[in-house]
């Protein structure tokens, strides 16, 4: 268990799905006590995202530079990594080509510019004298590692009076060869050439596990093998008699602090050792083809390691040359990485050319577009995938390619009301609604409210928010009102008999009436106006029953009612004079 200001935090990310959290305790086998004062598991009070690395790469392809996703609204610094940050949902983040926010538990981050083309920087050299390194400082924090490819250059600070940061450091040792040696490297910068003049960029020295001690001399005479000498040599003498450093002896200058000697068979004057151990002549010995190679390569042998490459191993060394009027081109490299992540960007792939015989116009390097996937768009605050539409009574917008593409619906300046019948709306020019209130809607509310519904209907005008309020029209019919009582006398004394009888009304109307002028005739001295009546009205028909009443005496006696048949429209008819 890590332990993190006294306590300890896991989340999905240290445990997996189906793995599990153990708990040991390690101590005295006497025994010892654990103070535990809480296991507790919770889930967040509110959503976030964790800054981890696997979680920054996922969304963002690569990795910023030092662990800086970038600044949040509050200009302060956002880190990730094992001990990053955690982003609450709905926080941007601004790195220096993009942008991340947390949306549903999930870092979601898009390209804003192109992350190759690095943000304006400064240098500076930082450290000590004989180790400093160039540190560079971004305008904007969240930077591509692709910017910090030169990044720790060795410097030399303005305040060294004695450089000494060239050359650079040491290699590792080389492999021990057959001669008991192991060598070592190191480079001047391109930043100092002319400081390494006065020191040994390779090194040599006796491997320890061969070293040969001290030995008084024998007391017989040692017998040599051809070309060698019994004598006693220095390790240095042994290093320089040795083929494996021809052209490169100051390798065996860290052998002259070693003054000993050690009596043993060495190769005569003018002999050098070769990797299978005998003495030979300069002009017979091995080359090896880099400084810590361990692979002799035979005199005279000469490889083809190109169309217009060879190299040959002479008495000279092991040395390569480029032949006259060939032209050779190397194979493409594989396609970069897409410079975006959404949305189209551009790759390229490159080779190499050997020899002075090439067409200038050959291309080295080669680029084309290329697009990962579409750009999302933002829209109030909200992740739209490419395709999707948002779309309003004004304009209707597409996602395409990170950005939305619009089309108006309506005329800029058309007025309509809203669905409420609460506003009037027009698109201005920007494409944009603009609702404003009129008094007017507010009469047609109150027609709207206020219709009594029981003897009014709404009816529909040419505006749908002001309809008319008008009486509900019903045809002529017959409607119960209600009951009287009627009494009579009866006979031989049966006492008052009564009945209950229903008494209604006929209600209603029988269409449209008119009453129109047909002539006009001269009589008594002035001309008379006629007219044609077109009307009906709702008339009952009556009739008679005869209905039982009921005595006080438990008889009945049978009694002639009248009572509405029927409701009917009576037809007008006739003609009107009128003098």
């Amino acid at each position: 268990m890590r332990d993190v200001d006294h306590r300890n935090f896991f989340d999905s990310s240290t445990i997996p799905e189906g793995g599990e959290l153990v708990i040991q305790f390690t101590g005295s086998l006497r025994g010892f006590t654990v103070d535990m004062a809480e296991i507790k598991l919770c889930l967040p009070e509110i959503q976030f995202c964790r800054l981890g690395y696997e979680e920054v790469l996922e969304a963002l392809k690569f990795l910023p530079a030092q662990n800086v996703l970038g600044l949040n609204s509050q200009n302060e610094t956002v880190e990730y990594g094992d001990r990053g940050d955690y982003l609450e949902s709905g926080v941007t983040i601004t790195g220096s080509c993009y942008e991340c926010l947390c949306a549903n538990y999930t870092l979601e981050c898009f390209e804003k510019s192109d992350c190759h083309v690095c943000p304006s920087h400064s240098v500076e050299c930082v450290g000590e004298c004989s180790s400093a390194v160039e540190v560079v400082t971004y305008s904007k924090p969240g930077v591509h590692p692709y910017c910090l490819t030169n990044s720790t250059q060795p410097c030399v600070p303005d305040t060294c009076t004695t450089p000494h940061a060239c050359p650079g450091p040491w290699s590792a040792w080389s492999p021990c060869s057959q001669q008991c040696q192991q060598f070592r490297s190191r480079e001047c910068g391109p930043g100092c050439p002319d400081s390494c003049s006065g020191f040994n960029l390779t090194e040599a020295q006796a491997c320890e596990s061969c070293s040969i001690t001290t030995t008084p001399s024998p007391t017989t005479p040692h017998e040599c093998k051809q070309n060698e000498v019994y004598v006693c040599i220095t390790a240095y003498d042994q290093c320089l008699a040795s083929c494996s450093v021809i052209m490169k002896q100051s390798v065996c200058d860290a052998l002259l602090d070693d003054g000993s000697c050690v009596e043993k068979c060495a190769c005569a004057e003018g002999y050098l050792r070769n990797a299978y151990g005998q003495c030979v002549r300069q002009a017979e010995c091995e080359c090896y083809e880099a400084y810590n190679s361990s692979t002799p390569i035979p005199q005279g042998y000469k490889a083809n390691v190109s169309e217009c490459e060879y190299c040959e191993c002479s008495s000279n060394g092991y040395k390569c040359h480029e032949r006259d009027e060939c032209c050779e081109l190397g194979q493409w490299t594989d396609w970069t990485p897409c410079s975006k992540t959404c949305g189209l960007g551009t790759r390229m792939r490159e080779r190499t050319k050997k020899g002075n015989g090439c067409n200038p116009e050959e291309q080295l390097i080669e680029t084309q577009t290329c697009q990962v996937e579409e750009c999302p768009c933002m829209y109030n605050g909200q992740v739209w995938e490419s395709g999707r539409t948002v779309e309003d009574k004004c304009k209707s917008c597409e996602c395409k390619e990170g950005e939305f593409v619009c089309s108006t619906h309506s005329e800029p300046g058309k007025v309509w009301k809203n669905e409420e019948c609460t506003k009037e709306c027009y698109c201005n020019e920007t494409g944009f609604e603009v609702c404003f209130t009129n008094e007017d809607l507010n009469t047609c509310k109150e027609v709207r409210d206020n219709c009594n519904s029981e003897t009014h209907k709404l009816e529909e005008t040419d505006d749908p928010c002001c309809p008319k309020c008008v009486p509900i029209m019903t045809p002529c019919g017959y409607k119960a009102k209600s009951t009287e009582t009627l009494t009579v006398t009866g006979e031989n004394g049966s006492g008052n008999c009564t009945a209950h009888v229903e008494m209604g009304t006929c209600s209603g109307t029988c269409g449209p009436s008119s009453e129109a002028a047909t002539r006009m005739v001269y009589k008594n001295g002035l001309f008379q106006l006629y007219t044609e009546p077109d009307c009906s009205c709702c008339k009952a028909v009556t009739s008679t029953k005869i209905i039982p009443f009921a005595c006080e005496d438990g008889t009945d006696v049978s009694v002639t009612v009248g009572f509405i048949k029927e409701c009917m429209c009576d037809v007008c008819t006739g003609s009107h004079s009128y003098h």
